[in-house]
């Protein structure tokens, strides 16, 4: 079992130009992933998880964050998929 548990989702800047205007900014994402074995009845690992996506803020926001969100979404979950994979 994975027991995934997202503990922050920051939004900050990522590249500031002239007069202080924010061009891009960072989605991060932050989970603590518990790994379970039920069959043995042990917890295989207990670790933290990072990883982010940029977008513009420049045309259509909410689009690109949510995209910045995905690629965040995916980022991570594969590097938790690795995590997992990599102690079979």
């Amino acid at each position: 079992m994975l027991d995934c548990t997202i503990n922050s989702l920051p939004d900050s800047p990522v590249t500031i130009q002239g007069g202080e205007n924010v061009s891009s900014r960072r989605i991060t994402i932050n989970a603590r992933v518990v790994y379970k074995d039920f069959v043995m009845k042990k917890t295989v690992f207990d670790k933290s998880f990072s990883n982010y996506g940029d977008y513009s803020t420049e045309g259509d926001i909410p689009t690109n964050r949510s995209n910045a969100i995905q690629t965040a979404i995916d980022k991570i979950t594969e590097d938790i998929l690795l995590a997992v994979v990599s102690d079979w």
